[in-house]
């Protein structure tokens, strides 16, 4: 994959610092008082009061980089767009909650669904709050799998809630797909009350369960010390979650929650 170098502009490499001959002003001296003038220009830097030094970059080719579509290594051949790695054991991301923002460097292969594809640009989701996008006169087929790369990395402090990032789709029909997501430690619910975000991982018994008309289940889910939570676990389209569960169904589920 092509991509633009974040060390250079155009394969050039600009260091800049003041001009010490006239202190950064770009003319030497002034005469002081009402109507006071500039004085000569500054034949060092030229009246610009710094002096710019230029050298190549070493690490692209005029301004570009190549690297690999699956896990980001740079590659020395321009026509190659996998390293040797994944040619053979090429693996795409699948990003789950909690969610775990290294995987969001724009270095590596995620995999996701089609949301939507029209003339006027597909949708991808990403599993996690955060909605793929770009141009293609291809017509996807909603809900077919396809991996992507991001064209910039997404920071802690971006909150996904169908945010639109840029991406570029990776054209590769065998890859292997990974579910990543934050380690997080077993946890009683007492402890996962006091835990930062109150995130944690649980193992319990549904206890009880109802559905809020035109929203989410919700459960009542109690650990081995007795404790009970509630927690909600949201789908898309509103569908009802997890049908199959009834009480007394043993669950192990990782949350983000509000507790009751």
């Amino acid at each position: 994959m092509k991509i633009r170098c974040n060390n250079c502009r155009n394969g050039v490499i600009e260091h800049a610092e003041s001009c010490a001959a006239c202190s950064g002003l770009g003319y030497l001296g002034m005469s002081l008082g009402v109507g006071g003038e500039k004085g000569p220009k500054c034949k060092e830097c030229n009246g610009k009061g710094k002096l710019v030094a230029s050298e190549v970059c070493e690490d692209c080719e005029k301004g570009w980089m190549y690297v690999c579509d699956f896990c980001g290594v740079d590659l020395q051949d321009p026509d190659d767009n996998v390293c040797s790695t994944c040619e053979e054991n090429p693996i795409a991301i699948e990003l789950a909650s909690p969610l775990d923002h290294k995987y969001l460097d724009g270095t590596r292969a995620l995999a996701g669904r089609i949301i939507n594809s029209n003339p006027k640009g597909v949708l991808v989701d990403l599993n996690v709050g955060f909605v793929g996008h770009f141009k293609s006169t291809f017509r996807y087929n909603r809900g077919s799998q396809i991996v992507v790369r991001l064209k910039r990395s997404i920071s802690p402090k971006e909150r996904g809630d169908n945010q639109t990032v840029p991406v570029v789709p990776i054209d590769r029909k065998n890859y292997r797909i990974v579910k990543k997501y934050l380690p997080v430690k077993d946890m009683t619910i007492e402890e996962l009350r006091s835990a930062e975000n109150n995130l944690g991982k649980i193992f319990g018994v549904i206890s009880g369960m109802f559905d809020i008309p035109n929203g989410p289940t919700l459960f009542d889910i109690t650990d081995k010390e007795g404790n009970t939570v509630k927690a909600s676990i949201f789908i898309n389209d509103n569908d009802k979650s997890f049908a199959q569960f009834n009480k007394n169904t043993v669950v192990c589920k990782i949350f983000f929650i509000i507790l009751i």
